[in-house]
C-alpha cells in the first residue's frame, strides 16, 4: 500500500469514526431529553443537564453538531 493510499484510508476511517461519534451524541441527547421530560424538568434545567453531559464526555456541545 502506498503512502497516499494509506493516508486516504486513514482519512476515510476518521470520517467513519467522526460520524459514529456524532450519531452517538444525538442518541445521548435524545435519551437525556426523554428522561428530563419524564421527570418534568423545565427546559432551562434540561439544557443544563445536556451541558453537563457534554462536559463529562469531553466532547463539543451537542447543539454544535
Amino acid at each position: 500500500m502506498s503512502l497516499d493510499a494509506f493516508a486516504a484510508a486513514v482519512a476515510h476511517r476518521q470520517r467513519e469514526v467522526d460520524d459514529l461519534l456524532a450519531e452517538r451524541r444525538l442518541f445521548v441527547e435524545a435519551v437525556e431529553r426523554l428522561v428530563c421530560g419524564l421527570y418534568g424538568l423545565p427546559d432551562a434545567l434540561t439544557e443544563l443537564v445536556l451541558a453537563s453531559a457534554v462536559t463529562r464526555s469531553g466532547t463539543v456541545a451537542l447543539a454544535d453538531d
